[in-house]
């Protein structure tokens, strides 16, 4: 009898974990919420297969980021829709589901706020050091994601408060990475890395421009 209760605490585990999990139709072919789907092309399902991450071209990503501003490029997670498990955790994440007809379904549970919406710690905690990737357009991104130019400004000009005497973490910067073809005076950046060298210097904030020759 023992043998027979044990046998059965798997299945009922997972039935409660699945009720926490991806709400999916019954043949697991749709994902019955918020989601923007893509078709894979050959190299993105090459892509999901070995590494269950997805990049998206150009033209899946704008109509990602039109559904979810906060969409990255490059998304980490990727379910398949056989997945049955808990998705605790996952709550404030992008991620993809991954359907046997070769589309994904991208899912944004993130709460995207303004720096302005933040409260001083998380302030503090993403503008201190600001680390941003340009492209030849002038747009910028962090962590594959575009960053608004507003929302760029804003946080090179909070002003930090200053260091306890036992902070030994780095002063204020912000470093602007633009790529190898782009030069700091090219029209589409030189405006923009004009303006936030200005707000930096206001707020005592050092600037660097990285890799300009």
């Amino acid at each position: 009898m023992k043998l027979a209760i044990l046998s059965i605490l798997p299945l009922l585990s997972s039935g409660l974990l699945f009720a926490e999990g991806l709400p999916l139709n019954e043949a697991r072919t749709k994902y019955e919420g918020p989601h923007q789907l893509v078709k894979l092309n050959a190299d993105q399902l090459e892509e999901v297969t070995v590494a269950r991450t997805l990049t998206l071209t150009r033209e899946q990503w704008q109509e990602a980021r039109a559904h979810a501003p906060g969409t990255p490029k490059r998304i980490d997670t990727i379910l398949p829709c056989t997945y049955n498990d808990c998705t605790c955790g996952m709550e404030a994440s992008v991620f993809g589901v991954w359907f046997k007809d070769g589309t994904v379904a991208i899912v944004s549970y993130e709460e995207r706020k303004s720096f302005a919406q933040l409260d001083e710690d998380q302030k503090k905690e993403i503008a201190t050091q600001i680390h941003l990737n340009m492209d030849e357009r002038g747009q910028f991104y962090e962590s594959g994601k575009l960053v608004p130019y507003e929302e760029v400004k804003a946080r090179v000009g909070y002003a930090c408060p200053p260091k306890a005497k036992d902070d030994h973490s780095g002063d204020p910067s912000i470093g602007i990475e633009i790529p190898p073809a782009s030069k700091a005076s090219d029209a589409a950046l030189a405006g923009r890395l004009a303006e936030l060298q200005k707000i930096a210097k206001s707020v005592g904030r050092d600037f660097y421009v990285l890799w300009d020759i």
